[in-house]
């Protein structure tokens, strides 16, 4: 079977199925939409495939001298909304 190489672009929704023993992701390729079904145990594996992913991504960046990227996206603590007077 020839693997087909696509590219994500963006996050749909997530659901589970009617059956209660599966689920669904809806994602945007460079392809085109897909949807992916998969069970609660697919989705064990697919989540420990992805980070098992990452960890390499990094470790490929220090063998590289890149700087590693962020575990996470860091985002404001809290937004000043106080003006202050002159």
């Amino acid at each position: 079977m020839k693997r087909k190489r696509v590219v994500v672009t963006g996050l749909g929704k997530v659901d589970s199925l009617s059956d209660g023993q599966s689920g669904a992701l809806d994602i945007e390729t460079s392809e085109g939409p897909l949807e992916i079904r998969f069970t609660y145990e697919d989705a064990e594996r697919l989540i420990d495939a992805l980070r098992a992913a990452r960890r390499t991504i990094q470790d490929d960046r220090v063998r590289s001298a890149l700087p590693p990227l962020p575990e996470k996206q860091k985002l404001a603590a809290s937004w000043e909304t106080a003006i202050d007077p002159v």
